[in-house]
């Protein structure tokens, strides 16, 4: 009979064998990912599970890589294998629970109610298991705050989360607290905060996001050159950063300076060609200019 410690040394470095030998086989995918070239990444994975359907960092980059692609359904798919196969990684829990939120996004409303819980539970897991997290938590926070009670949503618990990011990083945490007083209308208090954290990390680009933020809640106040100006601004920190096109595109739309907004949008689809929101704005956008 083999000793209770001795086994477990035995199952462990059986277990540090199988993953080396995944990490090999995963390396040269891995690097197209890196790249960000998500079609060969994709194809490269798709081509490994074949040879090797127990390969867990196959499943979840391929899952990343359609996630990129925003093939959202798809990518839920190969992650929710990855966390089967190790349901004690924190990451594969996240990204799974960022794909069904992202299917959920341009799902109905059944649909929706379908995938709630699944999110939360990914988000909860992903916490639960890295709690030193600011992304797990984020989203977490983010799921209490959009999800209607029934399903989950509470204030209460959003702000216990802003709380727990706040002491791994305070502007992260400033953040949260910001949009939870935005959905609460109280936009005096957020905007505070954004003018608070710009005069202290206005400069950082690891928080060019504030700019994002702060833009967004001027465009819904429909102060819209101000917001203009906040998405120059993040420009500014992070000009290789699709998202950031976007929402300018989104600020000139409301000017109704179409064209320029089709520029913006055009050059974050330069950045990303699989940017779905940039893809559908301006689809939305030629239809409208060729029906005026």
């Amino acid at each position: 009979i083999i000793p209770g410690k001795i086994l477990k040394r035995i199952l462990y470095y059986f277990c540090l064998c199988v993953f080396s030998a995944q990490l090999v086989a995963s390396e040269p995918g891995i690097q197209y990912f890196q790249k960000h070239q998500y079609q060969k990444s994709q194809q490269y994975f798709a081509a490994l599970l074949k040879q090797d359907k127990k390969n867990v960092l196959a499943h979840y980059y391929l899952g990343r890589s359609l996630f990129q692609m925003g093939q959202y359904r798809p990518a839920a798919t190969s992650l929710l294998q990855a966390s089967n196969l190790r349901p004690d990684q924190s990451r594969y829990h996240y990204w799974l629970a960022r794909a069904y939120g992202e299917s959920a996004r341009y799902s109905n409303f059944i649909r929706q109610a379908f995938l709630a819980p699944k999110i939360r539970r990914g988000f909860e897991a992903a916490a639960r298991l890295d709690p030193e997290s600011i992304d797990a938590r984020i989203g977490l926070a983010n799921y209490y705050m959009q999800a209607p009670r029934m399903m989950g949503g509470s204030k209460a618990l959003a702000l216990q989360q802003a709380a727990a990011i706040s002491k791994l990083d305070t502007v992260e945490g400033q953040l949260i607290v910001a949009l939870i007083y935005e959905r609460q209308k109280k936009n005096n208090e957020a905007e505070n905060i954004y003018r608070r954290l710009i005069k202290w990390h206005g400069t950082k680009k690891q928080y060019a996001h504030i700019y994002d933020h702060y833009g967004a809640l001027l465009l819904n106040q429909k102060r819209y050159p101000d917001s203009l100006a906040m998405y120059k601004k993040q420009i500014l920190l992070v000009p290789n950063k699709d998202e950031a096109y976007v929402s300018m595109g989104r600020a000139l739309q409301k000017m109704r300076q179409y064209k320029k907004a089709l520029e913006f949008y055009q050059r974050a689809l330069a950045i990303n060609q699989y940017n779905r929101q940039a893809r559908r704005r301006m689809k939305a956008l030629i239809i409208q200019l060729a029906e005026d």
